[in-house]
């Protein structure tokens, strides 16, 4: 198994993008339940994805359970 660097923290706007990927919700539901623009979700997600060393929902929300991120 490789080693795996822990996560960078996120930040709270992070954290709540990824509850919302975590509950299912599109990008447009993020951003509708959140009061973001899509645009900006987008945003929080590449975040998201550089900080947690991942490349798709899948695997942001298992390395969020994983490292008991929410």
């Amino acid at each position: 198994m490789a080693f795996e660097a822990p996560p960078r923290r996120l930040s709270p706007r992070e954290l709540a993008v990824l509850q919302r990927l975590v509950a299912g919700d599109s990008y447009k539901q993020a951003a509708n339940e959140l009061a973001l623009s899509v645009d900006t979700v987008r945003g929080y997600i590449k975040s998201l994805y550089r900080k947690l060393g991942v490349h798709n929902v899948a695997g942001a929300v298992a390395r969020a359970f994983r490292e008991r991120l929410l």
